[in-house]
């Protein structure tokens, strides 16, 4: 048995018509996920279009944008990982987790510190140049006077005495020349005897050959 185009016409529009009771009734006992209202879908739904321009125009607390709330910051979350990171780190001054060395208080503590020892210092005088703002052990001076000594010294022990012949010093500074010139005083010096005036009657004795 055949059917005819206008048979198949009308069997459409009934199935049409049928769908689109079914899709109505099914629509009707659908409920929204944001009102929880009967009769439409979350796509559909007046107030969640109203709340979704009421959001677009508030300010997160965090990141200070607008659109979204400081629940749902990206930012946040964000810090939050890095602040979880930062946990584990250990800071290279003062070995302890938790930092970095550029948020070290410790070395802040001993920055500020420095700073005041610096400033003591510039007021301190050295005892050696006389300038102020170091002391005796950081004077560049007495480092340099100390280098020509050690210099001095260092050519000294390889000169020759001319009296001894040992290395070491020199001849005016020979402890055996001096100790020979002392001999020699003393084999050279004699006690001479001035006649007072009470022994005048003995000159002629002390006078005769």
């Amino acid at each position: 048995m055949s059917l005819t185009s206008s048979t198949i016409i009308k069997n459409k529009s009934r199935r049409s018509m049928s769908d689109a009771a079914s899709d109505a009734s099914t629509k009707k006992a659908r409920e929204c996920y944001y009102c929880h209202e009967e009769g439409h879908v979350a796509a559909d739904c007046s107030k969640l279009r109203k709340a979704k321009q009421a959001m677009a125009e508030r300010e997160c607390f965090y990141c200070k944008q607008k659109g979204h709330l400081a629940s749902d910051c990206a930012e946040k979350k964000k810090a939050a990982e890095r602040k979880a990171a930062m946990a584990e780190r250990e800071c290279f001054y003062c070995k302890q987790k938790g930092h970095v060395v550029s948020d070290c208080a410790e070395k802040k503590k001993a920055a500020e510190r420095k700073a005041a020892r610096e400033a003591a210092m510039a007021e301190r005088e050295c005892f050696y140049c006389k300038q102020k703002g170091h002391v005796v052990s950081d004077c560049a001076e007495k480092k340099k006077a100390a280098a020509r000594k050690a210099a001095r010294e260092a050519a000294m022990a390889e000169r020759e005495c001319f009296f001894c012949f040992q290395k070491g010093h020199v001849a005016s500074d020979c402890a055996e020349k001096k100790k020979k010139a002392t001999e020699r005083k003393a084999k050279c010096k004699r006690v001479v005897r001035v006649p007072d005036v009470a022994d005048h009657v003995a000159w002629p004795s002390l006078l005769r050959p």
